[in-house]
């Protein structure tokens, strides 16, 4: 495994976004100046690092992936709210259709059940064991004489089909978010590169003007306050690199 990836700014993405336009912008005013000392540092450098920005800032912010997961989770959580109320009603139509007969009214795996609280796997499973056995030839007819319904049985099955689906999209969803805070970082850290080189650069072209060599400063007192730790939502510090 690559080694984790590390955010290489104290900004959040914004913020730094923001200070490497502002980069740009000045860049491109004083462009013969730069290019005069450094030939490779051209219109055509200027024009990668906008275009390096554009990416960074247009490319999905970690907060935006995982609101897509927390609708998946609220998903989960009702289906698993109405296995639960499916699981209780089949017992109780057992318990109808088997008064006397306790080990019939447990077939249905309610031993289980209470395994299946906090456990979406297990509710799928037990969901499709409680169909299975409630559709079977030799119990559905007892069930149904007491007014359980073939659409309740269905409902078992569907509702274990769901959790299936869920289950996987969520899986997906958090291999994607690994995956895409790790390109988005990749993203902002080139620009923060770029940005370095900038100040770098400036530093010689303007070394005997204090004020213009201020705009190339990477990190400005008009800008420290807003100088945090990327607690904002915007994506952790480091972020494991793609095996």
């Amino acid at each position: 495994m690559a080694k984790p990836l590390k955010r290489s700014f104290k900004y959040s993405d914004d913020v730094m976004l923001e200070r490497a336009r502002m980069f740009a912008d000045g860049m491109e005013t004083e462009l013969s100046a730069f290019t005069a000392r450094f030939p490779w540092m051209d219109a055509g450098w200027l024009s990668q690092f906008r275009t390096d920005i554009d990416a960074a800032d247009a490319f999905p912010k970690d907060r935006s992936v995982r609101l897509d997961i927390k609708v998946l989770t609220g998903d989960l959580k009702a289906t698993m709210q109405q296995g639960l109320i499916g699981l209780k009603t089949l017992d109780g139509y057992a318990r109808l259709a088997w008064p006397n007969d306790r080990s019939r009214q447990r077939v249905f795996g309610q031993d289980g059940w209470k395994l299946t609280h906090n456990n979406s796997l297990r509710m799928q499973e037990a969901l499709e064991l409680a169909h299975a056995q409630a559709n079977s030839d030799e119990l559905r007819p007892d069930l149904m004489a007491k007014g359980y319904a073939q659409a309740d049985i269905d409902a078992l099955g569907a509702l274990s089909a769901q959790l299936q689906l869920i289950n996987l999209r969520q899986e997906a969803a958090k291999q994607d978010r690994m995956v895409a805070s790790h390109d988005r970082l990749a993203l902002v850290n080139r620009v923060w590169g770029h940005m370095q080189t900038l100040n770098t650069c400036a530093s010689i072209v303007w070394a005997a003007d204090a004020g213009r060599l201020g705009r190339y400063d990477l990190y400005p007192m008009g800008f420290r306050n807003r100088r945090k730790a990327v607690t904002d939502g915007e994506g952790t510090s480091e972020v494991s690199a793609a095996t």
